[in-house]
């Protein structure tokens, strides 16, 4: 049974390990769009609860952008700051990454070619890949060490 729960502990690994190479992808490609001036048309944090099984609840601060920018005189709405954004443990850190999206701010927005609604403001991923690989060590120690 423990090394059953190596197995899947070292596939949830993977799945992360691939979300984040994923992410990391969309941003290198983002890199090379082009950019169009945009508004920001609304910026919060929200509060995201989450109940963990024992009862506990964990909070994470979560960036809420909007903004509009024009493509062959369509206008359109965009919501990402940056590809894989994870949340934040701290209100303050969540305000730090929204401070220069207040509303009204101009923008420089990187828009897909191929789909005008697909646009980013940061050519970033905020992946975590440390996260993945510890999964994978973890998993996989358990699966190697435990018996069948």
């Amino acid at each position: 049974m423990a090394k059953l729960l190596g197995i899947l502990i070292l596939l949830v690994g993977v799945g992360l390990m691939w979300r984040a190479w994923a992410s990391q992808k969309q941003a290198k490609a983002a890199a090379g769009w082009p950019r169009v001036a945009g508004v920001v048309t609304a910026s919060r944090v929200d509060t995201d609860r989450k109940s963990g099984g024992n009862g506990q609840s964990e909070i994470r601060y979560m960036t809420n952008v909007s903004y509009t920018y024009d493509v062959a005189g369509a206008q359109h709405i965009g919501r990402r700051i940056a590809f894989a954004d994870p949340g934040y443990v701290t209100e303050k850190a969540a305000q730090a990454v929204l401070a220069p999206y207040g509303v009204g701010a101009p923008v420089s927005v990187l828009v897909d070619p191929a789909n005008p609604d697909n646009a980013v403001l940061s050519a970033k991923s905020r992946a975590n890949l440390f996260l993945p690989w510890l999964f994978i060590a973890i998993g996989g120690v358990i699966a190697m060490v435990m018996p069948a």
